[in-house]
C-alpha cells in the first residue's frame, strides 16, 4: 500500500467515523424530543382553568401592605392578613411579626422587648387567637 492509499483510507475512516457520530447525535436529539413532547401540553389543549395556572400577572402597580419589625420592613401580600394584622395591638402585633416573619423564638424575643417569655408566648397564642376571629369577620363581610 502506497502513501495515497493510506492517505484515502484514512480520509475514508475519519469520514465514516464523523458520519456515524452525526447519525447517533441526530438520533440522541430526536429521541429526547420525543421525550418532550410525550410531556408536554401545547398551550391551546389547556382549559381555562389549567391555562390561569400558567398565567403569570404583573404586581408592579399592586398596593403594597408594609409592616415593621425590629427595623425591618416586611411585605404582606395578602389583603386580608394585612387588614387583620391591623387591628391587632401593636404589642401583639410586633409580637406576631417577630415570631412568624423574622423566624425568632419567644426567648428572642422577650430578650429584644425586655418582657418575660412567658408573657411573650401569652401575647402570641391571644394574638393568634385574635388574629383568626378578626379573619373569619372580615371574610364574613366580603
Amino acid at each position: 500500500m502506497d502513501l495515497q492509499d493510506f492517505q484515502r483510507h484514512k480520509q475514508h475512516a475519519f469520514d465514516a467515523y464523523c458520519k456515524k457520530i452525526l447519525k447517533n447525535a441526530t438520533r440522541d436529539i430526536y429521541r429526547r424530543l420525543a421525550r418532550q413532547a410525550e410531556r408536554e401540553i401545547s398551550l391551546s389543549d389547556l382549559t381555562e382553568n389549567g391555562a390561569d395556572i400558567a398565567a403569570v400577572m404583573d404586581e408592579y402597580f399592586e398596593e403594597e401592605r408594609q409592616f415593621e419589625a425590629l427595623g425591618f420592613s416586611i411585605t404582606i401580600k395578602s389583603e386580608l392578613l394585612a387588614e387583620a394584622l391591623r387591628h391587632l395591638p401593636e404589642r401583639q402585633r410586633k409580637i406576631i411579626m417577630q415570631y412568624y416573619f423574622l423566624d425568632m423564638n419567644d426567648r428572642e424575643i422577650s430578650e429584644t422587648s425586655g418582657e418575660v417569655r412567658n408573657t411573650v408566648s401569652y401575647q402570641r397564642n391571644a394574638a393568634l387567637k385574635k388574629l383568626h376571629e378578626i379573619m373569619e369577620g372580615l371574610q364574613d363581610e366580603q
